[in-house]
C-alpha cells in the first residue's frame, strides 16, 4: 500500500498544477476532472482529504491548518491503522513582485475491507 500513497502522492502534484492553471484562466479544472484523476485510487481505498492555496509568507499558518484539519486521526477507530496511509503534495508558482502562490494536498487512504 505505500506504493498506492506514493502514486497518489505523485498524482496530486499534477492535480495542483492543473488547479493552479485553472485558477489563473490558464486551463479549466472540475469537480469530474478530480474524480477521474482519482478514480483508480478510489477503487480500492477511502480517499478523504482536502486542498489549501494561499499566498505564501509564513509556514505556520499552513502546519496550523493542516493540524487542525484531524486528518492524522482518520482511519480505522480499532487500530488498524496498517491499512492507512498518507499522501502529501505541494504545488509553489512564483509571480512578479515576490507574490508566492502555495498550494498543499493532503489525503488519506483507507483500504477497503473486501
Amino acid at each position: 500500500m505505500m506504493i498506492e500513497a506514493a502514486n497518489l502522492s505523485k498524482r496530486l502534484a499534477g492535480v495542483l498544477k492543473r488547479m493552479e492553471h485553472a485558477a489563473n484562466h490558464e486551463g479549466t479544472f472540475t469537480e469530474e476532472d478530480l474524480q477521474s484523476e482519482l478514480s483508480s485510487f478510489m477503487q480500492q481505498n477511502e480517499v478523504i482529504g482536502f486542498y489549501i492555496n494561499r499566498p505564501y509568507t509564513d509556514i505556520e499558518p499552513i502546519i496550523h491548518e493542516i493540524e487542525s484539519s484531524n486528518i492524522h486521526r482518520v482511519g480505522p477507530a480499532d487500530g488498524t491503522e496498517k491499512d492507512t496511509q498518507f499522501a502529501i503534495a505541494v504545488h509553489v508558482r512564483v509571480f512578479p513582485r515576490r507574490v508566492t502562490s502555495l498550494w498543499v494536498a493532503v489525503a488519506c487512504l483507507v483500504r477497503k475491507k473486501p
